[in-house]
């Protein structure tokens, strides 16, 4: 059964600012996660409950609730943002 991924509002808000290729391919990301939270190379943060994922220079900082078969996007920046 597919999670559902809901972006927060700030989230959507840094993905409104990025290129409309950089936008497609986090798009293309949030989809992946639907059918598996837990893709290739996705790490936990450090001293979270947060787990992030690399699209290119960009990356995902999402949680995951299991139990509601949940995806939270908190941020989406670049790489060099992205953990502030």
């Amino acid at each position: 059964m597919p999670y559902q991924v809901i972006l927060s509002r700030k989230a959507e808000k840094e993905l409104a600012k990025l290129s409309t290729q950089a936008q497609i391919r986090i798009a293309e990301a949030l989809i992946e996660l639907q059918e598996n939270p837990r893709p290739y190379g996705y790490k936990q943060l450090k001293g979270e409950d947060a787990f992030r994922v690399r699209v290119g220079d960009y990356r995902i900082i999402y949680e995951i609730q299991d139990d509601i078969l949940l995806v939270y996007v908190v941020r989406i920046g670049h790489r060099k943002d992205a953990y502030d």
